[in-house]
């Protein structure tokens, strides 16, 4: 079980945010995490940083197609999580919602339903973090 301190969460740039394992339910989660901001060439908004560690906790590597240097294709993404699992496509939205430059409404209440407890402790980590919140998490494997 990874613990997550999210004082340390809020305090960290997205470089450092990237080699916190402790962050991620698992390889593939951190690794297309990495990729991902590589991809988006962004590091230092969080709103970015944000939007990528939760659509890479999908773990579906076809979100890679959607982004672009400072850019994310929310349409294009739309349709690339039709046949997504349900959990998958609740991430994707909170993702959207708190992506502050655009982007699909999501209902933050309703927004755990559904999930796993290691996918619900990913948006906590990532509500953490954008909004600065200070708490300890646990990142059940």
């Amino acid at each position: 079980m990874a613990i997550i301190k999210a004082k340390e969460v809020i305090i960290i740039s997205a470089i450092q945010f990237e080699s916190n394992q402790e962050l991620f339910k698992s390889e593939a989660h951190h690794k297309l995490f990495g990729t991902m901001l590589v991809k988006l060439n962004e590091l230092q908004d969080k709103n970015y940083v944000v939007f990528a560690y939760l659509a890479a906790a999908t773990e579906n590597v076809d979100v890679r197609n959607a982004l672009s240097d400072h850019h994310i294709d929310f349409e294009q993404l739309e349709e690339i999580s039709k046949n997504w699992s349900n959990k998958d496509k609740i991430l994707l939205k909170v993702a959207f919602n708190l992506f502050t430059s655009g982007g699909k409404e999501a209902d933050i209440n309703n927004s755990f339903k559904g999930l796993n407890a290691s996918d619900s402790a990913i948006v906590i980590v990532a509500l953490t973090y954008i909004f600065n919140i200070n708490a300890n998490h646990h990142i059940p494997n």
